[in-house]
């Protein structure tokens, strides 16, 4: 019954209508993307490459679209201030992921444990070590801005959050291939599913902490170990995941329900990035096993359906409930548009 309901709403012409509006409501943001790191970002070096800029536009464009339906959803009324600090985060993932998934291994990890530092030292935009390229660059080159844009001292909880996601992207290193060789391991699709989720909760939770810092609460505390080995990495991964977890389930409905909605864009994000994620030695659920693809894609309308019992269960009206359903959905056929190559 579920699945028929279903069904019907994805071929209904109000479907296809909200589909295409929301399309070209991305491509505006992708413009106004665009404007503002025209003028900010892009504008301090090292340039971006094409490709980059390009990349940039389109994260930031994404947040965008993000902090409407945040607004809607807390009852805040949007200003071009919060505009632009969703549009600089949205684009600085970019040289983050950059150097996360670099080739070079040590680069990587002595990344991940220099922002430990700077989360532990509150050291404002300074680099703990040389930068090894230009993604690395870039990032320490946007660091200040974000920490003059969003003041510590004004917006506590989004720090707070923003650790929690340093680790959890730190704990993402167990998704290489060759870190796992070098551990002697090999983790199950369930361990990958688990570190994909996490990693799309704390997503989402970081931006909705711009609005309602409050939802800082619902994270935990993150201690990070002096110095970060891959070993030390292995043992963070079973300590906030095997064994416990960087979110507080069920101390604030509304928070589990933007969670869960971080969780399955992450997933989407993995079902699109699998040829590359393959490519570049990087595992994840859809990677490690070849069923599972299809059985995501098949249980779509369950996650959907979920989702929306979340939200209706944490007070929010139909109208509120739809416009969700309706950001997923432009989310979800972007992405898969986007997989068989009819997208930009």
């Amino acid at each position: 019954m579920l699945n028929r309901k279903l069904e019907q709403r994805f071929h209904s012409p109000g479907f296809i209508t909200n589909i295409t509006q929301g399309l070209d409501e991305y491509r505006l943001g992708k413009k106004q993307a665009e404007d503002y790191l025209s003028r900010t970002l892009f504008t301090l070096a090292p340039i971006p490459t094409p490709d980059k800029r390009a990349r940039m536009i389109k994260l930031a464009a994404t947040t965008l679209l993000m902090q409407r339906l945040y607004c809607r959803l807390f009852g805040h009324a949007p200003t071009q201030k919060l505009e632009e600090k969703f549009l600089l985060i949205g684009a600085m993932i970019d040289p983050y992921d950059g150097v996360q998934d670099s080739p070079n291994l040590e680069n990587s990890v002595q990344f991940c444990a220099d922002q430990f530092q700077v989360f532990a030292k509150d050291i404002s935009g300074r680099m703990m070590s040389q930068p090894t390229s230009d993604d690395e660059a870039r990032f320490y080159a946007f660091l200040p801005i974000l920490e003059r844009e969003v003041p510590r001292s004004e917006f506590p909880g989004f720090w707070k959050v923003l650790k929690s996601m340093h680790a959890i992207q730190t704990i993402s290193l167990m998704q290489r291939i060759d870190v796992q060789k070098q551990l002697g391991i090999k983790l199950s699709a369930n361990e990958l599913f688990e570190i994909s989720s996490t990693k799309g909760g704390l997503n989402a939770i970081l931006f909705a902490s711009l609005i309602d810092s409050g939802l800082a609460d619902t994270v935990t505390n993150v201690e990070f170990p002096p110095d970060l080995s891959l070993e030390e990495v292995n043992e963070m991964r079973q300590s906030h995941i095997t064994h416990g977890s960087l979110y507080l389930r069920g101390h604030d409905r509304l928070a589990d329900a933007i969670y869960a909605t971080g969780a399955l864009v992450q997933l989407v994000d993995d079902f699109e990035d699998v040829p590359d994620d393959v490519k570049a030695g990087i595992q994840t659920a859809f990677t490690s096993d070849s069923k599972a693809m299809l059985t995501f894609l098949r249980n779509l309308p369950f996650y959907l359906h979920e989702i929306s019992s979340q939200f209706l269960a944490a007070g929010k009206s139909r109208e509120e409930n739809d416009m969700v359903l309706q950001y997923l959905e432009l989310y979800i056929a972007r992405k898969i548009l986007k997989r068989l190559g009819k997208f930009r």
